[in-house]
């Protein structure tokens, strides 16, 4: 089963946007889940797509778990059912984070070229990739490595050597499989994205925008050609030509961003329908195969557009509880595989009907929550102490004060 990952990196907004209507949840969750950021600014916009990205990866893994063990699966008969032929595509929610991550790591070189913005410093910048992604990352993959010895009672010498590796994030182009930790694949394509990132941002510095977005235009289409070359079984499918080009549909947005959405749509319903039509065509074109490299970055381009210019779109993205769960997305990408064999098994025995769709939604909704609730634990433990930029400093001073002696 193919796994997906997650994009962590921060929007890095100036200053908070407000969406129409209460974007504040309630005391408790609004102060203990809520993503912090490098900026102190929160974009809810950009938190509410992940939580449909990670949605769409939590149904495309708990789609082929009931296909597998639940006691109906044979009797279903589901390889036609529109919902089993939608969630079988529902791993495009990487491309989805992708898109996501090609746009707020280019918006600050975007800012700095296109209006004169604050210079990027390299070296907060790759700093702040380390220290904000590799804890959580590290702990992750330690953890599952411990699950592989434990439950499949694999050698340790063996689980050790792939888990250095997958720690190096070259698991995938060593070995031409999945890391330690399956989902960690796609994080090894967003490190990366992240090391040629401020190179890619040199784009910025064309000073047409005509020929600046001709540019990337170009290059869109040349990475939806070089990934659609590119076999599945082949090592390069775990790099970045194969989805090169999705991150760059961040950078067009980035450009759009900073030039073109100063003040609100004309005609904001209009981007609500193109919302819902991005969805719709590019899932319909990844279940007929028609060109959906091509395809698919076109939809998302209009889909993240409505987040900001639309109207109905943009409130349903900044829902509270949506971009709640979105902010917590790397942790749930983490260790959503763990939770759902650990209680997949027993929400797999309920069955209400003989309804493949009933079926399917009453265990994504049951399952969904009984992964998601865990794994917001985990979050606040071992992923949000590591959002805060001084983390490390404050690190080094605790263990200092505990290495003083006590006084008399």
């Amino acid at each position: 089963m193919t796994s997906h990952s997650i994009t962590t990196s921060e929007y890095t907004a100036p200053s908070a946007t407000q969406p129409d209507g209460n974007t504040r949840p309630a005391g408790f969750l609004n102060r203990h889940l809520r993503r912090e950021t490098s900026s102190g600014g929160f974009v809810p916009e950009i938190d509410g797509l992940r939580f449909f990205a990670i949605g769409l990866v939590l149904i495309f893994h708990m789609n082929g778990f009931l296909k597998v063990y639940s006691p109906l699966a044979r009797d279903w008969h589901i390889e036609a059912n529109w919902l089993n032929l939608v969630a079988g595509k529902s791993d495009v929610g990487v491309q989805v984070f992708f898109a996501i991550s090609g746009f707020i790591l280019s918006l600050p070189f975007a800012r700095q070229r296109l209006l004169g913005g604050k210079r990027v410093s390299l070296r907060a910048y790759f700093l702040r990739r380390i220290t904000r992604l590799e804890p959580p990352y590290i702990i992750s993959t330690i953890f599952a490595a411990a699950m592989v010895i434990v439950v499949k009672h694999d050698a340790i010498r063996q689980v050790l050597r792939h888990t250095l590796v997958s720690l190096a994030y070259l698991h995938g182009l060593l070995f031409n499989t999945f890391p330690v930790n399956g989902v960690g694949w796609s994080l090894e394509v967003e490190v990366q994205f992240y090391i040629l990132a401020p190179l890619l941002g040199m784009v910025f510095a064309l000073g047409n925008k005509t020929a600046r977005r001709l540019v990337l235009v170009s290059a869109i289409v040349l990475g939806a050609w070089m990934g659609s070359s590119i076999s599945f079984d082949n090592r390069l499918h775990f790099g970045l030509l194969f989805y090169g080009h999705y991150f760059l549909v961040g950078f067009l947005l980035a450009d759009f961003h900073c030039l073109d959405w100063k003040q609100p749509a004309a005609f904001r319903e209009g981007w609500d329908l193109a919302a819902l039509a991005g969805w719709v065509v590019m899932m319909w074109c990844l279940i007929k195969g028609i060109a959906p490299n091509f395809v698919a970055p076109a939809c998302l381009l209009a889909i993240y557009t409505a987040a900001f210019r639309g109207r109905f779109w943009r409130r349903i993205v900044t829902t509270p509880a949506l971009y709640l769960i979105g902010g917590m997305c790397y942790t749930i990408y983490l260790y959503h595989s763990f939770f759902k064999s650990c209680f997949g098994h027993y929400t797999i025995r309920l069955v209400v009907t003989h309804s493949y769709t009933l079926n399917a939604i009453i265990q994504f909704l049951g399952l969904g929550a009984a992964m998601i609730v865990p794994c917001a634990v985990l979050f606040i433990l071992f992923e949000k102490p590591f959002m805060r930029r001084d983390w490390p400093q404050r690190a080094w001073q605790a263990l200092h004060r505990q290495g003083q002696p006590m006084q008399p």
